[in-house]
């Protein structure tokens, strides 16, 4: 104890832990004023000024050692640091927090804490450090690509696996896939296999979704087949086929595609159904592959009907600022009178709707008769190039065609005809129509002449 007998400051006291209180005990004298003959000191502990909350007495399986310190509210705090292992070293700490990156075996740890007054706190720990490897097959201490590797792990997504990355596979394989590790018992020399199921990777390629057709034997139909690639990589050379007993049925000319992350791109297939087909539903597997091993396939099913009904697409062409005109022919195939809803929609490359318009017709039995619809618009149609779909439903019947039609505008009342929708057969009878009108107007003209002569006044 420190002896504060005859002292006139308390400066110069070498014990620095506690907090000392000076208790004064005067004594009553028979003079007018008090005089302090004697005085006792007593004092209180402080809680500690230092808190070690990381790390604790205990063994850690990692050499990176989190150091977090806190500080009792009362001690006034100045400056702290602390040195590791009996170094010589005081390394400052700067908010209470540093990191270790330290080796195997046991370690001790001073914190040292400064108040403003000068007054010195410390703290110490002790702890250890028994640091598992990639050796033990515990991969995710593996810290880099090399240690990985030499442990036999993997080295994607930052971090060590102990299974080979998924690869892009062919997401049309219906075959499971699995994975086999070895383990050893620490007690046993005996190994055992385990199987491990792996779940089929994914194909970046998505389809949008095609709807059923319903075709007739023999017809002739475009379908626009609209893929995305859902990944983060690039896909390249990328060709559509169709596989399959009907494979035969689908034909692609176009060239193949380069498709770019979150892009999405449209393949035009065409629809050729053979003239001896069977009523019934047709299921096609479409399958769209690229250079790299990437594909992926959807179905689409073609339902076959007895033709009851037939359109043919004979113009279509601007008939004013905000209507295009529809020309069109209906033919009765199934011998009786029929009521049948014709609808057409103007779609833009891309197959979204821009107009449509619906009318009720009625045709007799094994007639065939020309009809014309307007489509309304509002706005700007965006291009003359577009998809016309049509689509029929009878009582009887129904049916879809879905065409690349270029408008054209109304020159003198005539029609300006597409022969990309007419068809192979419909346009070499559109041609024998128009070569006899020419050959009828030759004629006329030269009769007319021949009047002309016999009669001279005219």
């Amino acid at each position: 104890a420190t002896s504060l007998n005859n002292l006139v400051s308390l400066t110069g006291l070498n014990e620095p832990y506690f907090q000392y209180i000076t208790l004064f005990s005067i004594k009553k004298l028979d003079v007018d004023s008090a005089s302090l003959t004697s005085a006792v000191v007593g004092y209180t502990l402080l809680d500690p000024a230092i808190v070690i909350n990381s790390p604790v007495a205990q063994g850690y399986s990692s050499g990176e050692v989190n150091v977090n310190v806190s500080f009792d509210e009362s001690f006034d705090l100045s400056e702290s640091w602390y040195s590791l292992d009996a170094g010589l070293t005081n390394i400052t700490l700067i908010g209470g927090n540093a990191t270790l990156n330290l080796g195997e075996g046991n370690h001790n740890l001073i914190v040292y804490a400064n108040d403003t007054s000068g007054i010195l706190e410390l703290k110490e720990v002790s702890f250890s450090i028994d640091i598992l490897s990639c050796s033990d097959k515990i991969y995710g201490l593996c810290a880099d690509t090399a240690s990985c590797t030499a442990a036999g792990g993997y080295w994607y997504d930052d971090t060590c696996n102990g299974t080979a990355p998924p690869a892009v596979a062919n997401s049309s394989t219906e075959s499971a896939a699995s994975a086999e590790a070895t383990t050893s018992s620490s007690s046993e020399e005996d190994n055992s296999v385990v199987t491990v199921p792996v779940p089929k990777p994914t194909s970046p390629i998505v389809f949008e979704t095609i709807n059923d057709t319903t075709l007739g034997s023999g017809d002739l139909q475009e379908l626009y087949l609209k893929i995305n690639n859902s990944g983060k990589g690039f896909l390249f050379a990328c060709n559509p086929t169709a596989v399959g007993n009907y494979s035969s049925w689908i034909s692609y000319e176009g060239g193949s595609k380069n498709i770019n992350p979150g892009e999405e791109v449209v393949f035009d297939l065409s629809v050729n159904v053979p003239s001896d087909v069977e009523e019934g539903s047709y299921s096609i597997p479409l399958s769209v592959g690229c250079s790299d091993g990437v594909s992926a396939s959807t179905d689409y099913n073609i339902i076959i009907k007895e033709e009851k009904l037939e359109l043919d697409i004979v113009s279509v062409q601007r008939a004013g600022s905000d209507h295009v005109r529809v020309s069109y022919i209906l033919k009765e195939l199934a011998g009786e009178d029929q009521e049948v809803n014709v609808s057409f929609s103007l779609l833009d490359l891309n197959n979204s709707e821009i107009a449509g318009a619906t009318e009720l017709k009625s045709i007799v039995a094994e007639s065939s008769q020309e009809f014309n619809m307007d489509i309304p618009f509002g706005g700007d149609l965006g291009s003359d190039e577009l998809n016309l779909k049509a689509n029929l439903n009878s009582e009887i019947y129904s049916s879809s065609v879905l065409e690349p039609v270029t408008l054209g505008g109304s020159i003198g009342g005539f029609a300006i005809f597409d022969f990309r929708n007419i068809g192979r057969g419909r346009a070499v009878l559109f041609l024998a129509v128009l070569f006899a009108l020419i050959i009828l107007f030759i004629v006329l003209r030269k009769i007319r002449k021949s009047r002309e002569k016999k009669d001279p006044k005219k």
